[in-house]
Parts: C-alpha cells; sequence; structure tokens
C-alpha cells in the first residue's frame, strides 16, 4: 500500500509540475494555431493561480479538471479530446474521499492508461508550441 501511494503521488506530482511549467510556454503558429497554442499555455498559470499545482485536496484537484476544461474550449480534434480527458480525470479524483483513495483512481488500470495517453498528447501539444516558436537561424 505504502508503495502504491509513494507511486501515486511522485506521477501526480510529476504532472503538476510539468503543468506548472506551461506558464512559460511561449505562444506560436505551428503544427497547431496560435488558439491551440494559447490554450495549452494558459493551463500551468491558471492551475498556479488557483494553489493547485500540488495538491490531492478535493477542491484543488477539481480545479484543476476546471482549467482542463477550459482549456479544451479553445482546442480542437485530438487536443481536445485529450483536455477533457484530464478535466474529467481530475474531477473524478476530486470527488474520491481521501488522498489514498486519489492516488488509488490515478494508478487504477483504466485512469491510467487514459491519463498517460492525454498527457502524451498534451506534451506533444506544447513541444510543437515551443519548437515553432524557436527563432530560425540564417547563414549569410
Amino acid at each position: 500500500m505504502r508503495r502504491l501511494l509513494v507511486g501515486g503521488l511522485a506521477v501526480l506530482t510529476g504532472a503538476a509540475l510539468v503543468f506548472g511549467a506551461l506558464a512559460v510556454v511561449p505562444m506560436a503558429a505551428g503544427a497547431l494555431n496560435k488558439k491551440q497554442c494559447k490554450a495549452v499555455s494558459s493551463i500551468g498559470s491558471d492551475i498556479r493561480g488557483q494553489g493547485a499545482s500540488n495538491s490531492l485536496q478535493a477542491s484543488k484537484l477539481k480545479a484543476v479538471g476546471s482549467s482542463f476544461s477550459k482549456a479544451s474550449k479553445k482546442a480542437s480534434g485530438k487536443l481536445k479530446s485529450a483536455l477533457k480527458t484530464l478535466s474529467s480525470l481530475y474531477n473524478t479524483a476530486g470527488s474520491k474521499g481521501s488522498p489514498t483513495d486519489v492516488v488509488r483512481y490515478f494508478v487504477s488500470t483504466s485512469a491510467s492508461k487514459r491519463y498517460a495517453n492525454a498527457l502524451k498528447t498534451v506534451l506533444t501539444a506544447i513541444s510543437s508550441c515551443a519548437t515553432s516558436s524557436l527563432p530560425t537561424s540564417t547563414t549569410g
């Protein structure tokens, strides 16, 4: 049980740190349009602004879910679907009774697979937006 709790907390904390860093992702058009890049770049500042980046409290988890839901309204396609999935997962986790129940939920086979797939899609979008904003070098 202790290993389950520690492993689950590491997953949640790692994801919170990733999304906490999203506030510094520059907005730019690349493989995604500017609106979608803005959606993913706003998630981190929104979560940090609510003080929810490293909490297992129900209200904080629901606030994270709300942030993903808000971002999904500006996105489309696979990114929108991934953001909605993350919103749903965090809202469901927020309805669990204790931090232990939250961790059990996130490490359950069904939730962990959905979480990993959605997180991969969102991180790919972040990478695409960040990469497209890098200056290009010219040789002359």
